[in-house]
């Protein structure tokens, strides 16, 4: 829990203002207080917020205080507090404290392979995100490039599900016909954006391709694709929408818990296309210029080469030439990801054929 931001507002049968992050303006998870003003932080909110600064964000100098857990009597009244669960399915009510537990079983996260087993992840296989063998033979069959290694690999699957009580019977014929990527071929993964890996504001519609950030702070908010890119080469494609008023970041991370209120390039797991013309990686403020501006119209086209650790864009068709070269682009998992600014969208269009342009990054 330490590595989330805060609970939505809207969730609570009744709050109290107290209990309001000043960081990121949710209900504070893992609560901690400044002893100087008294204002409450999510732990993690707090965590990177010391990263960067030495004062709280209410400019207490940590000279003379320090951020400290809350009292017991607070604690009492923080665990009452009564949440809906997330899983909209369920929407039960249970006290702050039993939550953590109620959503272990109510809300197991989708196998990475959902599109085609439409299966949640198995407790048994809960390390890699996979609900079987015969998904993880999937994983695996992706990252295969040589076809001796793909037929060794279902020579060996098929061995352990057989062998598997528990496990589904298919048969030999049923797994060939997984069908592993083609480098210059159509990537299949279809992404959407992830409600459970957005920052506060954000909306997501159209079967999970369209968000938008409606907010008045100005402060950057991510979303991160629902699923994964492990090893192999990606192509997936930005539609800007008009309705955006602030130019977006775009790009991948490698992390996927963060304080989703913060533009992910912010921090060394982020690399990201800026569209003022700008690159982004490990920085909030300054980067390398790149490209052309990109806000409210056009098509952004991204490719991620892990086999290289390459990260390259398009705009329009216009190529753009690779925009970083880094070994941490090699290792998975990393998940597309843009962030918004005070009025700002888009939609991600994936499961199409890579330019040729791309081809040779």
């Amino acid at each position: 829990m330490s590595n989330e931001i805060g609970y939505d507002r809207e969730r609570f049968v009744q709050v109290d203002d107290q209990f309001e992050c000043l960081i990121c303006s949710t209900i504070v998870r893992d609560p901690k207080e400044c002893n100087g003003c008294g204002h409450l932080y999510c732990k993690k909110c707090i965590e990177d917020w010391q990263q960067k600064s030495k004062d709280c964000p209410n400019r207490c100098s940590m000279a003379q205080h320090s951020i400290t857990p809350i009292s017991r009597a607070l604690q009492r009244m923080y665990n009452n507090l009564e949440i809906r669960c997330k899983n909209q399915k369920c929407n039960k009510i249970v006290k702050l404290c039993d939550l953590e537990k109620h959503e272990q079983d109510c809300c197991s996260p989708n196998c990475i392979n959902f599109d085609n087993c439409q299966k949640k992840v198995n407790n048994s296989f809960s390390p890699k995100q996979i609900c079987s063998l015969e998904c993880e033979l999937h994983q695996e069959i992706l990252k295969a490039v040589k076809q001796t290694e793909v037929l060794q690999l279902i020579q060996d699957y098929t061995k352990k599900i057989s062998s598997n009580s528990s496990s589904v019977q298919v048969l030999p014929s049923q797994i060939i016909q997984v069908n592993a990527p083609i480098p210059g071929q159509i990537n299949s993964i279809m992404w959407r954006w992830d409600p459970q890996c957005a920052g506060t504001g954000i909306r997501i519609t159209n079967n999970g391709t369209n968000c938008f950030l409606t907010e008045s702070a100005y402060m950057f908010r991510t979303v991160l694709s629902d699923t994964p890119m492990t090893t192999g080469t990606y192509y997936w494609e930005i539609h800007a929408d008009d309705k955006t008023e602030n130019e977006l970041k775009i790009g991948v991370s490698s992390k996927k818990d963060f304080n989703y209120n913060s533009a992910f390039c912010d921090f060394d797991y982020g690399w990201a296309y800026y569209g003022l013309g700008q690159l982004r990686h490990g920085s909030n403020a300054s980067g390398p210029q790149y490209g052309k501006r990109f806000k409210k119209e056009g098509v952004l086209g991204i490719y991620l080469n892990m086999n290289k650790g390459t990260l390259s864009f398009a705009l329009n068709g216009e190529f753009f030439g690779v925009a970083y070269t880094n070994d941490a682009l090699k290792k998975g998992p990393i998940y597309a990801a843009v962030s918004l600014l005070h009025q700002a969208g888009c939609t991600i269009k994936s499961g199409i054929q890579t330019p040729k342009y791309f081809l040779n990054c």
